[in-house]
């Protein structure tokens, strides 16, 4: 899927070049709170506080799932009216953006950490370094897939403030050696879809 730029969105949503992107789901109440929703909206409020003030850079919080039965945004929201502290550096974006706009929102953060697995894929199609909170089989695999490994995976079982604040900035303190790699596997992995493509053309007998 390609990014799409809506006519008069940087006017509306100006995003610094150093901006750090974020999402988070209702959905991982289940691994990280037992299901408590509310434990895990006073877990994620702390996250957001403490990714905020440990990388000192805007924090933009992006939703990928507003179904009324998993509203990204709605979760969100509640978190950052939990958090005591200044929230100014903080940006929660409308639900209003489609898939296209939305990846093109996450390709223009300096980093990105998500939940959501659809999340992370724009992130990383688009050659931003990447933190997927792996509650998912699928997030692991993708990581392998990409880099060999699964460093930039967090596991449910982990996810408190202090883990994500200090792997984001690790991350972004080398995000500029992680684009460079991500870029290249990207690059590998979509030749290599197209020509099994065209492998199967072939097999099927098609020109």
């Amino acid at each position: 899927m390609s990014p799409v730029i809506t006519e008069g969105i940087e006017d509306v949503l100006p995003i610094d070049e150093e901006a750090i992107g974020l999402n988070l789901s209702p959905l991982m109440a289940k691994y990280v709170a037992d299901g408590d929703l509310e434990k895990w909206s006073l877990i994620a409020a702390r996250i957001i506080s403490r990714v905020a003030e440990a990388m000192e850079k805007p924090i933009y919080l992006i939703p990928h799932v507003t179904n009324a039965d998993s509203n990204d945004h709605s979760f969100m929201q509640g978190a950052v009216a939990r958090i005591s502290g200044s929230s100014e550096n903080i940006t929660l974006i409308p639900p209003k953006y489609s898939a296209e706009e939305t990846k093109w929102i996450i390709g223009r953060m300096a980093i990105f950490a998500g939940a959501r697995t659809h999340s992370t894929i724009a992130a990383l199609s688009s050659g931003v370094p990447t933190l997927s909170f792996a509650y998912s089989i699928k997030a692991q695999g993708i990581n392998q897939d990409i880099f060999g490994n699964t460093q930039y995976c967090l596991d449910p079982s982990h996810l408190d403030p202090e883990a994500v604040s200090k792997q984001m900035v690790s991350m972004l303190d080398s995000s500029t050696i992680i684009g460079k790699e991500l870029r290249r596997k990207i690059t590998e992995i979509q030749n290599a879809s197209l020509n099994s493509g065209m492998k199967l053309r072939f097999l099927i007998g098609e020109n």
